[in-house]
């Protein structure tokens, strides 16, 4: 009801396409079982933690508390996935929070460590939608789940967040590509950008808070700049490059 534009159904490259991309990050996250510390000084592995049997394909911090959360996925295992809290100071599992039957594959995730809540997407799966799912820190417990849409996205593979307006933007895996603005108090989606064409598949995204912009990476290797005031596309670029997606972003 939010939509400025019109949604295709997937087709059969659009499938391959995302097929492609699972496993593209899955190569590039190859020891994904794994979490490994690196020092900035050396910039060489300290430490590695095994963290689940899952692969770990989110993950948000919350440095005023001293945790990290990652989003658990296991392409094709349809179950529930998990959120898994490691202590930063002793690098050790604290915590698993196991999701709802169908919330699983958490492929982005944001946090709003001052109000002590995360927010974790998930992928479409047979008979379950993509949602958002809303963790309270405090407890350690799903609060909230927020259905998107029954058909329309394959996954919300992209999210960033702005604390300070209370706003979380979401970028779906769709051709054209699409904006989803959700209100962090009501915990309700209040609007959505349809970019234009050829800006397809959302992939990655930085947040520019101070000056009300957002940069999102389509998976053609195309970045497209976001007014958050205005919530309306400013314009999209073409990189040249390997042809791989913009997969990652900071």
């Amino acid at each position: 009801m939010f939509s400025r534009g019109h949604n295709k159904v997937p087709s059969p490259r659009h499938e391959r396409q995302q097929l492609m991309l699972r496993l593209i990050v899955i190569g590039l996250l190859s020891l994904f079982l794994l979490l490994p510390v690196v020092r900035a000084e050396t910039f060489a592995v300290s430490e590695i933690l095994t963290a689940d049997p899952d692969g770990l394909f989110s993950a948000v911090i919350d440095t005023k508390h001293g945790f990290g959360y990652f989003g658990t996925g296991q392409p094709n295992d349809f179950g529930s996935g998990r959120i898994v809290k490691v202590d930063l100071f002793s690098f050790r599992v604290v915590g698993s929070l196991s999701l709802k039957p169908g919330e699983d594959n958490l492929l982005a995730g944001v946090i709003d460590p001052d109000k002590g809540y995360a927010y974790f997407t998930t992928q479409i799966v047979p008979s379950h939608p993509a949602t958002i799912v809303k963790i309270d820190l405090s407890t350690f417990t799903e609060v909230g789940s927020l259905t998107v849409s029954d058909t329309e996205f394959f996954c919300l593979c992209t999210a960033v967040i702005d604390t300070t307006h209370g706003f979380a933007y979401f970028g779906t895996s769709t051709e054209p590509g699409r904006v989803l603005k959700m209100d962090l108090s009501s915990f309700r989606i209040v609007d959505s950008l349809t970019l234009r064409q050829g800006d397809v598949d959302l992939t990655s995204a930085v947040i520019d808070t101070v000056h009300g912009f957002a940069l999102f990476g389509a998976f053609n290797d195309r970045i497209v700049r976001v007014d958050l005031h205005s919530f309306t596309e400013v314009r999209s670029v073409a990189l040249e490059g390997a042809g791989l997606g913009r997969l990652a972003a900071v």
